[in-house]
Protein backbone atom coordinates (compact mmCIF):
# COMPACT_ATOMS: atom_id res chain seq x y z
CA UNK A 1 0.00 0.00 0.00
CA UNK A 2 2.75 2.59 0.90
CA UNK A 3 4.93 1.46 -2.54
CA UNK A 4 1.59 2.25 -4.17
CA UNK A 5 1.06 5.70 -2.68
CA UNK A 6 4.60 7.34 -2.83
CA UNK A 7 5.02 6.28 -6.34
CA UNK A 8 1.17 7.11 -7.80
CA UNK A 9 1.32 10.25 -5.53
CA UNK A 10 5.05 11.62 -5.95
CA UNK A 11 6.51 9.32 -8.60
CA UNK A 12 9.57 8.61 -6.61
CA UNK A 13 12.30 5.97 -6.90
CA UNK A 14 11.23 3.90 -3.93
CA UNK A 15 11.24 0.25 -3.26
CA UNK A 16 10.52 -1.10 0.46
CA UNK A 17 13.49 -2.55 2.23
CA UNK A 18 13.77 -5.83 4.05
CA UNK A 19 15.50 -6.38 7.80
CA UNK A 20 18.84 -6.15 6.40
CA UNK A 21 18.01 -3.80 3.37
CA UNK A 22 18.59 -0.29 3.84
CA UNK A 23 15.84 2.37 3.01
CA UNK A 24 16.75 4.27 -0.21
CA UNK A 25 13.89 7.50 -1.37
CA UNK A 26 15.27 9.70 -3.82
CA UNK A 27 13.17 13.24 -3.27
CA UNK A 28 13.64 15.65 -5.89
CA UNK A 29 16.98 13.91 -6.88
CA UNK A 30 17.82 14.34 -3.18
CA UNK A 31 18.92 10.51 -1.60
CA UNK A 32 17.65 9.40 1.36
CA UNK A 33 19.44 6.52 2.90
CA UNK A 34 17.64 4.56 6.12
CA UNK A 35 20.16 2.10 8.04
CA UNK A 36 18.57 0.14 10.86
CA UNK A 37 21.43 0.30 13.31
CA UNK A 38 19.40 -1.99 15.92
CA UNK A 39 20.01 -5.49 14.21
CA UNK A 40 22.22 -6.03 17.38
CA UNK A 41 25.15 -8.12 17.79
CA UNK A 42 24.51 -10.66 15.57
CA UNK A 43 26.74 -12.50 11.89
CA UNK A 44 24.68 -9.83 9.75
CA UNK A 45 26.31 -6.78 11.34
CA UNK A 46 30.24 -7.92 10.30
CA UNK A 47 31.83 -7.39 6.98
CA UNK A 48 33.55 -10.89 6.43
CA UNK A 49 32.59 -14.12 8.23
CA UNK A 50 30.47 -15.07 10.74
CA UNK A 51 33.23 -16.88 12.40
CA UNK A 52 35.12 -14.15 13.07
CA UNK A 53 32.61 -11.75 14.12
CA UNK A 54 31.74 -14.15 16.87
CA UNK A 55 35.45 -14.69 17.98
CA UNK A 56 36.08 -10.63 18.06
CA UNK A 57 33.38 -10.50 20.02
CA UNK A 58 33.56 -13.01 22.25
CA UNK A 59 37.16 -12.10 23.40
CA UNK A 60 36.34 -8.68 23.76
CA UNK A 61 33.08 -9.96 25.58
CA UNK A 62 34.80 -11.98 27.92
CA UNK A 63 37.39 -9.21 29.46
CA UNK A 64 34.57 -7.47 30.41
CA UNK A 65 32.52 -9.53 32.13
CA UNK A 66 32.39 -13.23 31.83
CA UNK A 67 28.72 -13.69 32.32
CA UNK A 68 27.62 -12.53 28.51
CA UNK A 69 30.30 -15.05 27.38
CA UNK A 70 27.12 -17.38 25.70
CA UNK A 71 25.99 -16.03 22.45
CA UNK A 72 22.33 -15.65 23.17
CA UNK A 73 23.58 -13.31 26.04
CA UNK A 74 25.71 -11.39 23.69
CA UNK A 75 22.95 -10.74 21.40
CA UNK A 76 20.62 -8.87 24.26
CA UNK A 77 23.68 -6.31 24.63
CA UNK A 78 22.38 -5.30 21.54
CA UNK A 79 25.38 -4.10 19.83
CA UNK A 80 24.78 -1.26 17.25
CA UNK A 81 26.04 -1.90 13.67
CA UNK A 82 24.88 -1.16 9.97
CA UNK A 83 26.61 -4.23 8.52
CA UNK A 84 27.85 -5.17 5.21
CA UNK A 85 24.26 -5.77 3.55
CA UNK A 86 23.10 -2.62 4.38
CA UNK A 87 25.96 -0.29 3.36
CA UNK A 88 26.17 -2.41 -0.16
CA UNK A 89 22.84 -1.65 -0.69
CA UNK A 90 22.72 1.88 0.02
CA UNK A 91 26.03 2.20 -1.89
CA UNK A 92 24.41 1.19 -5.30
CA UNK A 93 21.45 3.35 -4.46
CA UNK A 94 24.05 6.06 -4.14
CA UNK A 95 26.25 5.60 -6.98
CA UNK A 96 23.03 5.39 -9.49
CA UNK A 97 21.55 8.87 -8.10
CA UNK A 98 24.43 10.93 -9.43
CA UNK A 99 24.73 13.36 -6.96
CA UNK A 100 27.97 14.43 -4.86
CA UNK A 101 25.79 14.40 -1.48
CA UNK A 102 23.39 12.40 0.63
CA UNK A 103 21.12 12.57 3.91
CA UNK A 104 21.36 9.62 6.07
CA UNK A 105 19.09 8.11 9.17
CA UNK A 106 20.00 6.16 11.56
CA UNK A 107 19.46 5.67 15.11
CA UNK A 108 22.51 4.98 16.89
CA UNK A 109 25.70 7.83 16.57
CA UNK A 110 28.21 7.25 14.43
CA UNK A 111 30.70 8.94 16.95
CA UNK A 112 31.01 9.50 20.48
CA UNK A 113 28.62 12.46 22.29
CA UNK A 114 29.74 14.88 24.75
CA UNK A 115 28.26 12.40 27.97
CA UNK A 116 30.04 9.80 29.48
CA UNK A 117 29.16 6.93 27.71
CA UNK A 118 29.38 3.72 30.45
CA UNK A 119 27.72 1.04 28.30
CA UNK A 120 30.05 -0.72 25.88
CA UNK A 121 28.60 -0.45 22.60
CA UNK A 122 26.86 2.55 22.68
CA UNK A 123 27.72 3.82 19.41
CA UNK A 124 27.90 2.49 15.90
CA UNK A 125 31.18 -0.64 16.08
CA UNK A 126 31.38 -0.09 12.31
CA UNK A 127 30.99 3.59 11.83
CA UNK A 128 34.73 3.53 10.46
CA UNK A 129 33.95 1.39 7.55
CA UNK A 130 30.82 2.74 6.79
CA UNK A 131 31.61 6.35 7.22
CA UNK A 132 34.42 5.77 4.77
CA UNK A 133 32.21 3.94 2.15
CA UNK A 134 29.53 6.56 1.94
CA UNK A 135 32.27 9.26 1.47
CA UNK A 136 33.73 8.01 -1.11
CA UNK A 137 33.84 9.93 -4.54
CA UNK A 138 33.97 13.27 -2.68
CA UNK A 139 30.77 12.86 -1.51
CA UNK A 140 29.63 15.05 1.22
CA UNK A 141 27.11 13.38 3.84
CA UNK A 142 24.45 14.48 6.34
CA UNK A 143 23.95 12.33 9.07
CA UNK A 144 20.94 12.74 11.43
CA UNK A 145 20.82 10.33 14.48
CA UNK A 146 18.77 9.61 17.85
CA UNK A 147 20.38 7.45 20.75
CA UNK A 148 21.47 9.69 22.36
CA UNK A 149 19.13 11.94 23.83
CA UNK A 150 21.22 15.61 24.06
CA UNK A 151 21.87 17.83 21.02
CA UNK A 152 25.33 17.36 19.75
CA UNK A 153 26.93 17.83 16.71
CA UNK A 154 30.41 17.15 14.67
CA UNK A 155 32.12 17.40 11.46
CA UNK A 156 34.56 15.29 9.81
CA UNK A 157 36.61 15.47 6.79
CA UNK A 158 38.34 12.12 5.77
CA UNK A 159 41.74 12.80 4.50
CA UNK A 160 42.12 10.45 1.71
CA UNK A 161 42.24 11.23 -2.13
CA UNK A 162 38.51 11.47 -3.51
CA UNK A 163 36.81 11.24 0.26
CA UNK A 164 34.49 13.99 1.24
CA UNK A 165 32.97 15.13 4.41
CA UNK A 166 30.39 13.98 7.07
CA UNK A 167 28.42 16.48 9.25
CA UNK A 168 26.39 13.72 12.43
CA UNK A 169 23.64 15.69 13.85
CA UNK A 170 21.83 14.20 16.68
CA UNK A 171 18.77 16.08 18.61
CA UNK A 172 17.19 14.93 21.74
CA UNK A 173 14.02 13.81 20.37
CA UNK A 174 10.13 14.66 20.82
CA UNK A 175 9.87 12.29 23.63
CA UNK A 176 12.06 14.10 26.37
CA UNK A 177 10.52 15.74 28.58
CA UNK A 178 10.57 19.61 29.61
CA UNK A 179 13.20 21.23 27.77
CA UNK A 180 15.23 18.28 26.45
CA UNK A 181 12.78 17.95 24.01
CA UNK A 182 13.75 19.13 20.75
CA UNK A 183 14.33 19.11 16.87
CA UNK A 184 16.29 19.36 13.83
CA UNK A 185 15.03 21.11 10.75
CA UNK A 186 16.78 20.63 7.45
CA UNK A 187 17.51 23.40 4.58
CA UNK A 188 19.45 22.28 1.40
CA UNK A 189 20.73 24.21 -1.13
CA UNK A 190 21.70 22.68 -4.47
CA UNK A 191 22.62 23.23 -7.87
CA UNK A 192 22.53 21.18 -10.75
CA UNK A 193 22.40 18.02 -8.43
CA UNK A 194 25.66 19.17 -6.37
CA UNK A 195 25.17 20.33 -3.06
CA UNK A 196 26.54 24.08 -1.78
CA UNK A 197 25.22 24.46 1.22
CA UNK A 198 22.78 23.55 4.26
CA UNK A 199 21.29 25.75 6.82
CA UNK A 200 20.30 23.70 9.89
CA UNK A 201 17.62 25.19 12.63
CA UNK A 202 17.74 23.39 15.98
CA UNK A 203 14.25 23.81 17.74
CA UNK A 204 12.98 22.86 21.36
CA UNK A 205 9.67 22.33 22.38
CA UNK A 206 7.81 23.52 25.37
CA UNK A 207 4.33 22.56 25.89
CA UNK A 208 3.12 22.52 22.68
CA UNK A 209 5.27 25.21 21.29
CA UNK A 210 7.87 25.24 19.32
CA UNK A 211 10.67 27.48 19.65
CA UNK A 212 14.04 28.45 18.31
CA UNK A 213 17.17 27.21 19.97
CA UNK A 214 20.29 27.84 17.24
CA UNK A 215 20.85 27.74 13.66
CA UNK A 216 23.79 28.11 11.49
CA UNK A 217 24.79 26.86 8.21
CA UNK A 218 26.60 23.89 6.80
CA UNK A 219 28.72 24.28 3.83
CA UNK A 220 30.02 22.36 1.06
CA UNK A 221 33.63 20.86 0.82
CA UNK A 222 34.36 22.34 -3.33
CA UNK A 223 38.02 22.34 -4.06
CA UNK A 224 37.62 24.12 -7.12
CA UNK A 225 39.30 27.56 -8.46
CA UNK A 226 36.64 30.22 -8.46
CA UNK A 227 37.24 33.10 -11.23
CA UNK A 228 36.19 35.57 -8.26
CA UNK A 229 37.96 38.67 -7.28
CA UNK A 230 36.86 38.12 -3.82
CA UNK A 231 39.77 40.97 -2.52
CA UNK A 232 37.26 43.68 -3.90
CA UNK A 233 35.39 43.39 -0.79
CA UNK A 234 36.47 45.13 1.93
CA UNK A 235 37.90 43.15 5.28
CA UNK A 236 35.15 42.79 8.35
CA UNK A 237 33.25 44.94 5.98
CA UNK A 238 29.19 43.96 5.72
CA UNK A 239 27.67 43.62 2.32
CA UNK A 240 24.22 43.27 1.46
CA UNK A 241 24.15 40.82 -2.10
CA UNK A 242 23.23 43.87 -3.77
CA UNK A 243 26.26 45.84 -3.12
CA UNK A 244 28.94 42.60 -3.26
CA UNK A 245 26.96 41.71 -6.34
CA UNK A 246 27.94 45.36 -8.10
CA UNK A 247 31.40 44.81 -7.14
CA UNK A 248 31.79 41.37 -7.90
CA UNK A 249 29.45 40.37 -10.63
CA UNK A 250 30.97 38.99 -14.27
CA UNK A 251 29.29 40.56 -17.43
CA UNK A 252 26.14 38.94 -17.48
CA UNK A 253 26.49 36.70 -14.27
CA UNK A 254 23.23 35.56 -12.90
CA UNK A 255 22.33 35.76 -9.22
CA UNK A 256 22.66 32.15 -8.43
CA UNK A 257 26.20 31.30 -10.30
CA UNK A 258 27.67 34.44 -8.42
CA UNK A 259 25.58 33.10 -5.25
CA UNK A 260 27.37 29.88 -6.20
CA UNK A 261 31.09 31.48 -5.88
CA UNK A 262 30.33 32.86 -2.77
CA UNK A 263 29.73 29.64 -1.08
CA UNK A 264 32.53 27.95 -2.30
CA UNK A 265 34.69 31.08 -1.03
CA UNK A 266 32.71 30.50 2.22
CA UNK A 267 33.29 26.97 2.46
CA UNK A 268 37.30 28.33 2.61
CA UNK A 269 36.50 30.47 5.47
CA UNK A 270 37.50 33.64 3.09
CA UNK A 271 33.79 35.03 3.65
CA UNK A 272 31.16 34.33 5.37
CA UNK A 273 27.74 34.21 4.29
CA UNK A 274 24.66 34.64 6.69
CA UNK A 275 21.08 34.24 5.73
CA UNK A 276 20.69 31.42 3.56
CA UNK A 277 17.99 30.03 4.86
CA UNK A 278 15.53 32.82 4.19
CA UNK A 279 15.89 32.27 0.92
CA UNK A 280 15.92 35.75 -0.52
CA UNK A 281 18.55 37.50 -2.12
CA UNK A 282 18.02 40.80 -0.70
CA UNK A 283 17.85 38.94 3.04
CA UNK A 284 21.80 37.68 2.65
CA UNK A 285 24.87 39.06 3.95
CA UNK A 286 28.46 38.89 3.00
CA UNK A 287 31.38 39.58 4.71
CA UNK A 288 34.91 38.78 3.75
CA UNK A 289 37.05 37.96 6.83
Amino acid sequence: VLKRFIDTNTKNKFRCAKWNESFCLSIKNVPFVAFNSCIGGTEHAYFDEPKQYWKAVEVNVRQLNKKFFAKEKIKALDIPAIGKTQLDYALRFLNNNHTNFAVILTHHNPFPVPLSEYRQYASLIDSGKVLHMLVQNNRFIILLHGHAHIDCGISADLLLKGSGKVVALGNAGLNNEGDAASAVYLQLLIKDNKFLAASILRLVKRGIIFQKMEEFDILGNDDSIVDLEIEKLGRQTNYTFEAAAKLLRKKNEKDDDLLEKLIKFASKKTVTIEGLKENSFAKLSIIRN
